[in-house]
């Protein structure tokens, strides 16, 4: 039997025991749910999925879909996929306007944003008869908490790890970096060839000032934003971490931002020439996530999971992990019942959790993971990013660490340091006190 590493000792200590691999699901009938639900066999509804992703993650999940729709003909699933970009202001959007779909993939900071109080989606325990929760530890369910209600139940946990194009590592003769300075000695063999050995992407997942994040909790042990909600960096830290940010731009570790802004492809990267001809060497990216990048190329074992780097003697590891997504249901929906039995679908039925695999990240759930576990499925990019991860004592991103507002924040102070408008003790004094007032505001539910 493989054995798996860090990654599965870690889900061992929270997940529950596996009680079966096959979970009887009852019949329940159309409409609303109440307390005297019942199935009325041969009424049809309709209920909507909605979820964003790669290509992979689409096909998986559509896959996945017809199959349950084979097995409960009178629902029909309508579904609903994109790409990151842009995905949150179309759900936001819709969601304000009440009209999100019965069955919502959900970010781990949306929580704080759709349903600070708890009240912004379906009460999950309210459904129990529908969904499996028993297939799901406390310390997991509680990422999808607020005010102590179940509003969502994460799919995979996940975090941003360092991925490397083999071949172009290869083409210059240098080692995958273990250490910041590694990055800084290999930057000039990897320019004298026009090649920067990493991206600090500045798009929507602000990859620049994460990378900043993690340099300076390594170096100081303290964390960014904490659960509750205060931020740990003081203003010297804030400049210390974006002086590191503009130091791998100097020395050619990243592109600037002018750089990203001038190339002529105007495609994200994954589907970028800048990356399939390997003129950005690295990248960091969500585990759950970097099928895309690694489909980009024509061999699978171009991309690797390369190591976490550090600094020596550091405080801590830097790195970061947090639900890498969620699934609630809406709130308004005319069809829970439906809905949860989807849900419990998508999560721990057997024969989906082969048709899904990683797609969504290794599953927490501990009829999935079995499933995976039995027949190898735990396996390639995702698997190994996660072992690497989970075996470095990872932060827990706080869930007010990718507010909306606050992502603002940190691309204006990137894009001020990178263009030279703002000093980066300057830049740090800015975002200093946007966050604070931020945060005040987010606690207070404002």
């Amino acid at each position: 039997m493989t054995v798996f590493y860090g990654y599965i000792t870690m889900l061992k200590k929270i997940l529950v025991s596996i009680m079966s691999l096959l979970i009887a699901i009852p019949l329940v009938s159309c409409g609303n749910l109440n307390d005297s639900a019942s199935y009325n066999e041969g009424e049809e509804c309709t209920i909507t999925l909605s979820w964003w992703g790669g290509d992979e993650r689409h096909e998986a999940t559509k896959r996945a879909v017809e199959l349950f729709e084979s097995r409960h003909p009178e629902i029909h699933v309508e579904t609903d996929c994109g790409n990151w970009d842009g995905w949150k202001t179309k759900v936001f959007s819709e969601y304000d306007n009440g009209r999100c779909a019965d069955v919502i993939q959900v970010n781990y900071d949306w929580l704080v944003n759709l349903s600070y109080n708890g009240d912004g989606f379906y009460d999950l325990e309210k459904l129990d008869k529908y969904i499996n929760l028993s297939y799901f530890s406390e310390d997991v369910l509680r990422f999808g908490r607020r005010n102590g209600i179940l509003n969502a139940i994460p799919f995979s946990i996940t975090g941003r790890t360092v991925f490397l194009n083999k071949e172009a590592y290869d083409s210059v003769g240098v080692p995958a970096p273990r250490t910041w300075e590694d990055l800084f000695y290999a930057a000039p063999k990897f320019n004298q060839t026009g090649i920067y050995p990493l991206e600090a992407d500045n798009g929507s997942g602000t990859t620049a000032f994460y990378i900043a994040v993690v340099y300076e909790q390594q170096k100081t042990g303290h964390q960014f934003i904490t659960d509750n909600g205060e931020i740990g960096f003081d203003v010297d830290e804030l400049a210390d971490a974006l002086s590191f940010y503009k130091k791998l731009q100097d020395n050619g570790v990243v592109r600037s931002v002018t750089q990203m802004e001038n190339d002529p492809s105007s495609k994200t990267l994954y589907e970028s020439d800048t990356w399939i001809n390997g003129r950005v060497a690295g990248i960091l990216e969500w585990g759950s996530s970097v099928a895309k990048y690694q489909k980009a190329f024509g061999d699978p074992k171009t991309l690797i999971s390369g190591n976490l780097i550090t600094i020596p003697d550091a405080k801590s590891t830097g790195w970061m992990y947090k639900p890498s997504l969620l699934f609630a249901i809406s709130k308004d929906t005319e069809y829970p019942v439906q809905s949860a039995m989807l849900l419990d679908f998508l999560y721990n039925d057997p024969d989906c959790a082969n048709i899904l695999g990683t797609t969504r990240g290794i599953p927490v759930s501990s009829a999935a993971l079995a499933v995976l576990e039995n027949n190898g499925g735990l396996s390639g990019l995702t698997y190994d990013s996660y072992n690497s991860l989970m075996n470095s004592d990872p932060i827990l991103i706080s869930p007010y660490f990718e507010n909306a507002e606050m992502q603002k924040y940190y691309r204006d102070a990137i894009e001020a340091v990178s263009l030279e408008i703002l000093t980066p003790e300057e830049a740090a004094q800015g975002i200093y006190a946007n966050i604070i007032y931020t945060l005040g505001n987010i606690r207070e539910g404002k």
